[in-house]
């Protein structure tokens, strides 16, 4: 008889284990997509979640390069800047990554590789950094620390690459922008 009630206490007990970690990854999945958010519009877009405020102050809402041809990044340092501000208001420091991706929702036609997109931004909008490829730096812009409270308005600019071959003509890039903050 103790044998039998020691395995029916061992089966229930591994059936309630199992129950459990059940419950917590349905629980994380829940989680996940409570605090991911996403907003789209013409019009200017703010979004707010996890802490941080996301709003775009300028450049159309857009990051296109449309039948251009390539440009020295001299030429490119005098484009106008994609402007967006980025507010901590949560109660934590929080570690900001701005990315740039390619918006395939957003493009008609074939599409210009990243590795002929040259980006610069400033935090300022006076004192740019040097100018990059995308593709060197896995289209991470910045990444950066926001106390309680603060802001950081980033200045960014985009062109096509001198570098770029025949290859591209006819392309066309379109690129949003994406946000991911971790307390």
């Amino acid at each position: 008889m103790n044998m039998k009630k020691l395995k029916l206490i061992k089966y229930g007990l591994i059936c309630l284990i199992a129950i459990m970690i059940i419950g917590v990854l349905f629980l994380l999945n829940k989680s996940y997509a409570f605090f991911n958010y996403t907003k789209e519009s013409n019009k200017i877009n703010t979004a707010s979640a996890s802490g941080i405020d996301a709003k775009i102050i300028s450049g159309e809402n857009n990051l296109e390069i449309n039948n251009s041809y390539p440009i020295y990044d001299s030429e490119g340092m005098l484009k106008d800047a994609f402007v967006f501000n980025l507010t901590n208001a949560g109660n934590l420091t929080l570690t900001y990554t701005v990315k740039v991706l390619n918006d395939t929702d957003k493009q008609e036609g074939s599409v210009i590789p990243d590795n002929f997109i040259k980006y610069s931004y400033s935090l300022d909008g006076v004192n740019y950094t040097t100018p990059t490829t995308l593709s060197l730096t896995n289209n991470i812009i910045v990444s950066n620390n926001l106390i309680k409270g603060s802001s950081d308005t980033i200045y960014l600019k985009i062109w096509l690459s001198s570098e770029a071959d025949n290859s591209v003509s006819g392309k066309s890039y379109s690129g949003k922008v994406i946000v991911s903050a971790t307390k």
